[in-house]
This record gives C-alpha cells, sequence and structure tokens, in this order.
C-alpha cells in the first residue's frame, strides 16, 4: 500500500486500546496496548516515540497534520517527535479554546445501529 500512494499522502493505521478478537474479553483500561503506524508526507522518517503513547495523542497529531489547531480541552498532546522537523518548523502548532459545546448521545435512539453503538461503547467503558 505504501509503495503506491504519492508523496502527497499521509497514512495514519490505528487500533483502539482493549482489541481483542474475542469481543468484550478486554476493558476500557485493561485490554493490551494498541498500536499507532503513522508513514507518509511530514512524518519523520524513523521517528519513534519518546514516552509511551496514549490514545488522547491521536486526535491532536491527526488535527495538526490537517492543519487545523488543537483545541484545549484536548487531553492528549501532539506527538511532534513523530513529525518531520521541517513540516513543524513551517508550521508550529496552533491552539483554539474549543470546537464547541459538546453534543450528549441519546439513549432513547430509535435506530437498532445506534442501539448498537451504544452496548459497544458501554463495553468498552466510554458510555455509562
Amino acid at each position: 500500500f505504501l509503495d503506491r500512494m504519492d508523496a502527497d499522502t499521509t497514512v495514519a493505521v490505528l487500533s483502539d486500546h482493549g482489541f481483542c478478537r474475542e469481543f468484550g474479553t478486554y476493558g476500557h483500561n485493561s485490554g493490551p496496548p494498541g498500536i499507532l503506524i503513522l508513514a507518509g508526507k511530514n512524518i519523520g522518517r524513523g521517528a519513534r516515540a519518546q514516552d509511551p503513547i496514549r490514545v488522547d495523542d491521536v486526535a491532536p497529531t491527526l488535527f495538526h497534520l490537517a492543519g487545523l489547531p488543537i483545541s484545549d480541552e484536548a487531553s492528549g498532546r501532539l506527538l511532534s517527535e513523530l513529525l518531520d522537523p521541517g513540516f513543524l518548523a513551517a508550521h508550529p502548532p496552533r491552539n483554539v479554546s474549543t470546537y464547541g459545546p459538546r453534543r450528549r448521545i441519546s439513549e432513547s435512539s430509535s435506530s437498532p445501529e445506534d442501539a448498537h453503538m451504544l452496548d459497544n461503547l458501554r463495553a468498552l467503558g466510554y458510555v455509562k
């Protein structure tokens, strides 16, 4: 796949923490570590994370790569050590205080797909 992408493409491959072949076996905090692989444009060649990566670090990093500011509400950090130093110098991180009010997921959904999604989020510990 990487051999076929053009020079303007960035690829992110990631898994959620707690991923398992047997659904529901692992919870939010007890699962095996996930993976994050970044390759392509604006990614440092051979770069490795300096500190353990948390799932919360993925969004700020992808936002920055997309040219979007990082919300001050984000709990993760920009994984700057994985990015090309030239890209970081030309595009320093920008912040925004918020992206607006959070919407709540309604548990009174009439969609079977939404109900299934809520069950999955509960199993992972994201929704009580």
